[in-house]
């Protein structure tokens, strides 16, 4: 077992990228990685996967080796630039966003490849749910709408607004199941699950003191 961490060093402008056996915090690798201007932070999003470390940022506006670099023991190499990683709750799988013809798209993420766009659009919040199942909210002239990617097998589903989410903004969306999501509610201070097969809406209620959901 092992954890990575990214560590900035202003006085030489560099980062550098830092594993760690997490039983006694040794140093297993590091490896220095491209800052691109000064005062950027170009590595806010860290993924494992079975090719290597993605180092990202999830704007996308980093100057530095495109948007994204993946690192294979001590070689880095620079990717595709990625606007946005998204981990598949309880796999492996990864989902990415990249910005194509002024448009953002979403594809499955393949080291060292051109990215297969499954749907692209002014996409928002990206959720995977499992499955295959992918949670995308998108702006039109006429507001926000969501609709859900099934992406083994390459269709699209537009959502309906559900009755009980017209109130709320969905923004900080949890995925709770390869069906379902947790949608916040901060003006009544708790949570909806909506379930994006049927389109039905009930109450979540989080423990009592807990502030947030994650997928874990």
């Amino acid at each position: 077992m092992a954890s990575v961490e990214t560590v900035e060093t202003k006085s030489t402008w560099s980062v550098t990228l830092v594993v760690r056996r997490i039983a006694d915090g040794g140093v297993v690798r590091t490896v220095a990685l491209p800052y691109g201007s000064r005062g950027e932070w170009p590595y806010g999003a860290l993924v494992w996967t079975s090719d290597g470390i993605l180092a990202s940022n999830q704007s996308g506006s980093v100057t530095a080796a495109g948007a994204t670099v993946l690192v294979r023991q001590s070689v880095m190499t620079d990717e595709a630039p990625i606007t946005g990683i998204f981990p598949v709750p309880s796999s492996t799988d990864l989902f990415v966003t990249f910005t194509k013809a002024g448009s953002t798209c979403l594809s499955p993420w393949v080291p060292a490849a051109a990215p297969v766009a499954i749907l692209c659009g002014k996409l928002g919040d990206v959720t995977p749910l499992g499955n295959g199942r992918v949670l995308l909210q998108f702006s039109e002239s006429d507001g926000l709408h969501a609709l859900v990617a099934d992406t083994t097998t390459r269709t699209v589903t537009v959502l309906p607004e559900s009755p009980g989410l017209q109130q709320l903004y969905l923004v900080g969306l949890v995925a709770d199941s390869a069906t379902t999501v947790l949608v916040p509610d901060f003006a009544n201070k708790m949570w909806w699950r909506w379930e994006v097969v049927t389109n039905t809406v009930e109450a979540a209620p989080l423990p009592e003191g807990a502030k947030a959901a994650i997928s874990w």
